[in-house]
């Protein structure tokens, strides 16, 4: 006779096979050591999103039907887990957006990091729903604690946007080209241009390659 393993052990063991070890432990310590680039260096915010985000993305594909069953409870039981959060609370649902709240986990000595969980709301959502969405931080939960964020799903042609269509024609003649290079000669902050890099990933136009310690972007078509 078989039996259905419970969502949060699925949450459990997908974090350990992806981590490698017990989650909590070692997001602890990497959020420790990120939140203290955070207090000197614009970069470090930008460093916990990033990890977030590649984090969602893998928890998203590793999920895969459980998550799309129940994407939210889901999603609570992953910020939970790792003590980054009590859970989410979702504020409103429209067709095209919803509000949540990421509530600040047990202890009140933590605080959650927006970036963190935005980055892990995007991957995740975007992963196991395939649409094209947008998440933006509003400011504190109402009650002036958590992280406040809204999700947005756009029907936009990816190409649409001039600085997507700026980087692509960008790397039409600079194949090989790395973040910094794009970023300065496009005039484009590094936040946005990982963020606009990752949509063109995802829809499978540009692609990366790692070369030692740099990071190579390249049109997947040449």
């Amino acid at each position: 006779m078989s039996t259905v393993m419970p969502r949060a052990q699925l949450v459990r063991n997908a974090l350990t096979d992806i981590l490698g070890a017990t989650p909590a432990e070692v997001l602890g310590k990497t959020c420790s050591i990120f939140m203290r680039v955070v207090e000197s260096s614009q970069e470090g915010d930008i460093m916990l999103y990033l990890f977030g985000l590649r984090l969602g993305e893998k928890l998203g594909k590793e999920l895969g039907e459980v998550a799309q069953e129940d994407s939210w409870s889901t999603l609570s039981e992953i910020f939970t887990f790792l003590g980054l959060a009590g859970g989410i609370e979702i504020l409103t649902e429209r067709p095209r957006s919803v509000l949540i709240c990421v509530n600040p986990p047990g202890d009140p000595e933590k605080r959650v990091s927006c970036s963190l969980a935005r980055g892990i709301v995007l991957g995740f959502t975007s992963m196991i729903s395939g649409d094209q969405l947008y998440v933006k931080e509003r400011g504190p939960c109402p009650g002036e604690r958590g992280c406040l964020l809204e999700l947005t799903r756009t029907s936009e042609d990816v190409l649409m946007n001039p600085i997507r269509r700026a980087i692509v024609e960008y790397l039409r003649v600079n194949q090989g080209a790395h973040m910094r290079q794009i970023s300065r000669d496009l005039g484009i902050s590094l936040g946005s241009l990982r963020w606009h890099l990752d949509v063109l990933e995802r829809k499978g136009i540009v692609r990366e390659k790692r070369k030692g310690n740099m990071t190579e972007f390249y049109l997947s078509d040449i």
